[in-house]
């Protein structure tokens, strides 16, 4: 079964509301298929990864080739997905959040898009619409957008991160090399706040603590902020985390054992779930390999299956509901898929949008301009 890439967003694609085919760009080495002609260009799954951002979504080939559509300087202000590349690079990792998308390609971070925090160079407020450098003194190996901050972590375990936030640790120059003790292994940016594990395991944030996303602990003395990262301690190593709007939530074996692929999921911060609380708290009984979190929705993922619970006012689950509400104490909704990422924006309302990548190509829906109970392909 190939892979399904789900990624559900907090705004559109484009005007298009159900199920929206998102063909590959003929480059004239896939297919036949025209784009527009609602045909897939290309062999079906073709698409490797969908990666949303506010208004757009930028997209990997299995090539490796990088495509982008929507509005703003991100996506070209196209609905035909289109290079924003001229040097047509191999690209190796994607992310995307707010107006801001950012790669890698031969182990060097590149940006582009929306530059109102220096979330793109790391140094200028000019919106940059095609892929920049952002000077780095070591090899990337994974890349991360929040809202206002980019952050690269590199081969080397340490992260630097670039913007104007309520990081603190970021001041709107260029790249800062955060402090921490141990190398990390992995990373995850939310609007405003960042979290990772380090390689003993453990779990380490920085960044906006109002809603205790970073601490844990509550906030007694507003602005919060976590000016320096801390060490969220639970009783067993964390396998995945990952960080959205003011909730972070990770994957954490506490059951004494040796798994390094399943765990509990444990969540802090200010969620959409009924279960509002600082403090690090146990979502279900479940084991899952991985998380992940957009505005108000959180997935648990296992094998080929996510359950999800959340928030949403628009078909953000994919089934094209209005104003959903699934509690973790309620049948998750279940949603395919081996892998799920969604964006990261601050949004006035609850919509969620979605793109997924399967056998049929990309596809994106929700939210749909009225109810529909299940979405309809848009030729």
């Amino acid at each position: 079964m190939k892979l399904l890439l789900v990624v559900l967003l907090a705004a559109a694609c484009d005007q298009t509301f159900g199920l929206q085919f998102v063909p590959l760009p003929d480059d004239g080495a896939r297919g036949d298929g025209a784009v527009g002609d609602g045909a897939v260009d290309g062999p079906p799954g073709a698409w490797a990864r969908l990666e949303p951002g506010a208004q757009h979504v930028c997209g990997l080939t299995n090539e490796g080739r990088l495509y982008c559509f929507g509005t703003g300087p991100a996506g070209g202000n196209t609905t035909t997905p289109t290079s924003p590349d001229p040097a047509m690079r191999t690209w190796t990792d994607l992310a995307s959040a707010g107006e801001t998308s950012c790669g890698i390609s031969a182990g060097v971070a590149y940006c582009w898009g929306v530059q109102d925090s220096h979330q793109v160079d790391g140094g200028s407020t000019i919106n940059i619409p095609t892929p920049t450098p952002v000077t780095l003194p070591e090899t990337v190996m994974s890349i991360h957008a929040g809202r206002y901050h980019s952050c690269a972590l590199t081969a080397a375990g340490r992260v630097y991160c670039w913007g104007n936030t309520q990081q603190i640790l970021v001041t709107g120059g260029g790249p800062t090399l955060i402090s921490i003790d141990k190398p990390l292994t992995a990373l995850a940016t939310g609007v405003d706040h960042t979290c990772g594990i380090d390689t003993s395991r453990v779990v380490r944030c920085w960044g906006a603590d109002g809603q205790g996303q970073s601490s844990g602990t509550a906030c007694t003395s507003p602005p919060c902020n976590a000016t320096t990262p801390t060490t969220l301690a639970f009783s067993g190593p964390a396998l995945s985390i990952a960080a959205g709007r003011e909730l972070t939530c990770a994957i954490v074996n506490i059951s004494g054992g040796t798994s390094d692929t399943t765990g509990s999921l444990y969540c802090w911060g200010k969620d959409m779930f009924g279960t509002d609380a600082p403090a690090p708290h146990l979502i279900g009984l479940q084991q899952y390999e991985r998380v992940v979190i957009g505005n108000h929705v959180a997935c648990g993922i296992v094998g080929s299956t996510a359950s999800c619970f959340g928030q949403v006012s628009q078909g953000g689950f994919g089934d094209g509901m209005m104003n959903e509400r699934i509690d973790t104490t309620a049948p998750l909704k279940m949603l395919p898929g081996d892998e799920l990422s969604f964006a990261r924006s601050w949004t006035s309302d609850d919509s969620e949008r979605a793109c997924a990548v399967g056998a049929a190509g990309g596809r994106c829906w929700g939210p749909p301009a009225t109810p529909t109970t299940v979405p309809a392909p848009v030729q």
